[in-house]
This record gives C-alpha cells, structure tokens and sequence, in this order.
C-alpha cells in the first residue's frame, strides 16, 4: 500500500478536534437531588449545671437618716401621750411618716435614735415631773424623767432629750411618747428644739 492511501487516524483526530462544527451541544447541568429531612429527633437529656461563678461586689447600700420637728404646741397631760413631729427636715431613704409621727426602717442594723421637746407645765409653781420616752413596737427602750422641785418660783422645765443607740430589725415602728406627772402642760412652739431623728450606722 502506498503511503499516500495509509490511513491517517491522527490527522482525523486532530481534524474533529479543531473543527467546532464537529463539537455537539452543550447539555443543561443536572440539577442536585436533595432528599426531604427527616423528623426531627428528641430532645436529648440536660447536661450537669456548670460551677457557679464568682460572687460579684456587694452594691452600695441605702443610706438611713431622718429629722423632723414640731414648731407648734401640742398639749402633753398626766397620760402616755404620743409626741408629733409633722414636719420632715430631711429624710433619705423615705423611712418617716409624718402623719403618724413613725419611724419605720427599711433596714435591719444599729441606729442612733434622739428626741427632745421643750415642755411648758400648766402650773410651774408646783413640784413635777415631765417624762420623754421612746418606743420600739409599743414598748419603751429609753426613757428620761425631768423633775422640777416648786422653790416658789414662777420657772418652767428646761429642754429634755432622751437618746439611745439601738438595734433595730426592718419593719420596726419607732415613737416617741412623753407625759406629766403632777400636773398637765404643753410643749413650747415655734422651736426647732422639739424634734426626733434617728441615723443608721454602718452595720448588719
């Protein structure tokens, strides 16, 4: 056979690999099958509560101070008589009810607690006694007894002030009470001298 008729695959090759007309179209990509989810699966068990964290700081706590005054007259007889102080000078943490004339804290701890009233006896030539106290829930914690002896002299009792520093629980009424023994009287006015307050010391 001659080389002219010798069959020339490597010529027809590279012929259909450069003719683009010997190329077929182009199939469209086949779109991914996705399966439907299943249900979903219970829920597993809890796993163990993880260590507590550290304790952060304690915040600041409330601060407890209340004054308030009486500058009018009030009268004062032979029997228990609860004092009034209408009127607030300060009081930080809204523990004082002045229409009741009652302390109440919001916090257990170590207060000072002070009143004092300036009383004016009905009778000051006569022997008498004026008596300021203070009570906790109903019951007297301090109390102060101002005796006056008649020396025939038209005198009247000096300023009285009872004082204590107590222990007191959240919730605790606070009041003060005064009386005469011997005779009856009132308390003087227009004095910033007939007051009550307490503070709160730094305590648990």
């Amino acid at each position: 056979m001659s080389e002219e008729n010798e069959f020339d695959s490597h010529g027809i090759l590279n012929s259909a690999a450069l003719d683009s007309n010997s190329i077929g179209p182009t199939l469209p990509p086949i779109p991914p099958f996705t399966l439907p989810s299943g249900p979903t699966g219970a829920t597993g068990i809890t796993g163990p509560m993880g260590a507590t964290g550290s304790t952060g700081p304690t915040g600041p706590v409330p601060q407890s101070a209340f004054r308030a005054e009486n500058p009018t007259s009030q009268s004062i007889t032979e029997i228990s008589t609860k004092v009034l102080f209408p009127t607030p000078i300060f009081d930080l943490n809204s523990e004082y009810d002045p229409l009741n004339s009652t302390f109440i804290p919001k916090q257990s701890g170590i207060y000072s607690i002070i009143a004092s009233v300036v009383p004016f006896p009905d009778t000051p030539t006569i022997d008498q006694k004026f008596i300021l106290l203070i009570n906790v829930n109903g019951n007297p914690i301090e109390r102060v007894d101002n005796y006056r002896e008649n020396f025939n002299v038209n005198t009247v009792l000096m300023g009285t002030t009872t004082s204590t520093i107590y222990r007191l629980n959240a919730g605790d009424t606070v009041e003060v009470f005064a009386l005469f023994v011997g005779d009856t009287g009132t308390t003087v006015s227009g004095t910033n001298l007939n007051f009550f307050a307490a503070a709160r010391f730094p305590s648990q």
